[in-house]
């Protein structure tokens, strides 16, 4: 049973308890008010009983205590009540949304809903009763659904949100940061492009498309970055180009390979546009996507994929084969072939990762630019063909 004490010198109230293995306990309530110092005593002493009964468990204390709390805020002038999970998850997207890609944003908004789909009811309840069996029981439950790395990217989310709740001091831990990531075993690789896909691949292009694909296999650029490439942005006579990744805001400086030299230089003679690749500037990542799965299977390379009635319905996308960004391989695979290191490779096609910084820290362009030297020369090879 609890009781409640005063202590000679000490201006809060005190209150005395038993727990559940017949220790007595005399704790400060925290405050001087004697109603609130009741209330909180009250709640222990109600502890105290269930849990001599076995009746308590974790959550259940939790929700006393927060009850207690929430009597005691009522009347108190400025103090807020607590946020839901749902609130809080709500206006944590808002606060992100300025900081973080589109992209980002519709992946997190998306991941939002799903997990607390998952919660239902508990939804919300505040954001402090979020647990370690509710992370833990929301990856169980899109396992087999969604591949692993999307998982994984899942749990990412969850624990920079609830780390912004601990750092706001309504968590006094993050439950997402004990959970831990999947194997990846189902991890889906893509594959470089082969010689003779390449080639197949050329003889079907012309123009900006045709510009595109060889921007792209020289400098490993992603799609978008390759078709909002400007003519500001690369320097003939130096013959090196400098961006910052639309991705992940890396700013590379690399040098330009002599084809792809060559190419830009009898490009930049006809052109007096802002964009290498005019027409394809400012278009949709995902239409350029559509685009080029059309090029790659009218080539022969793929089947063709309907991007506009193509719906995931929450299940995990079906690998469609060859892509733009297999480029990205197809460079990194042939400056591995002759002979240049994992971390030169990475530098230059832009890889970041915490296993690729602790291999170098700054790879000088001069061999950078050695290592391009040594690709083979497409448009030359295309022509012997045609």
């Amino acid at each position: 049973m609890s009781s409640l004490h005063r202590q000679q010198g000490k201006p809060n109230w005190f209150c005395a308890f038993t727990d559940a293995t017949g220790k007595r306990h005399f704790q400060s309530t925290g405050t001087p008010d004697r109603k609130k110092a009741e209330i909180i005593c009250s709640t222990l002493g109600q502890a105290e009983r269930k849990s001599k009964n076995s009746e308590l468990t974790h959550q259940q204390v939790r929700t006393m205590l927060e009850r207690a709390m929430a009597t005691i805020m009522e009347g108190s002038p400025g103090v807020q009540p607590g946020h839901s999970i749902r609130e809080f998850m709500t206006d944590w997207l808002k606060d992100i949304r300025g900081r973080i890609s589109v992209s980002t944003y519709k992946s997190y908004t998306a991941i939002t809903k799903r997990f607390l789909d998952h919660l239902a009811h508990k939804a919300d309840n505040k954001i402090s009763a979020v647990e370690i069996t509710d992370i833990r029981g929301y990856r169980d439950s899109i396992s087999g659904i969604l591949s692993t790395g999307t998982i994984n990217n899942h749990l990412k989310m969850l624990r920079l949100m609830f780390d912004a709740a601990k750092e706001q001091d309504v968590m006094d831990k993050n439950p997402a940061r004990i959970v831990k990531n999947l194997s990846r075993t189902d991890k889906q690789e893509r594959r470089p492009f082969t010689p003779s896909e390449l080639g197949r691949l050329l003889t079907t292009l012309e123009g900006d498309w045709r510009t595109a694909v060889l921007v792209g296999y020289y400098t490993g650029l992603r799609i978008g970055d390759v078709t909002n490439l400007k003519w500001s942005n690369v320097d003939l006579d130096k013959a090196v180009y400098s961006l910052k990744t639309k991705k992940t805001g890396r700013m590379v400086i690399v040098p330009i390979a002599p084809p792809l030299l060559r190419l830009l230089k009898d490009l930049r003679s006809k052109s007096r546009g802002e964009f290498v690749c005019g027409s394809l500037a400012g278009v949709p990542v995902k239409m350029l996507s559509s685009q080029f799965n059309t090029i790659l299977a009218s080539a022969g390379l793929v089947e063709r994929k309907n991007y506009r009635t193509y719906k995931a319905d929450g299940q995990r996308r079906k690998y469609a084969g060859l892509s733009f960004h297999c480029l990205r391989h197809t460079l990194t695979s042939e400056l591995k072939n002759t002979g240049a290191t994992s971390a030169i490779a990475g530098d230059i096609v832009g890889h970041d990762s915490e296993a690729m910084s602790r291999n170098y820290t700054k790879i000088d362009l001069e061999i950078k630019r050695a290592a391009l030297d040594k690709l083979p020369d497409l448009e030359g090879q295309n022509r012997l063909q045609k």
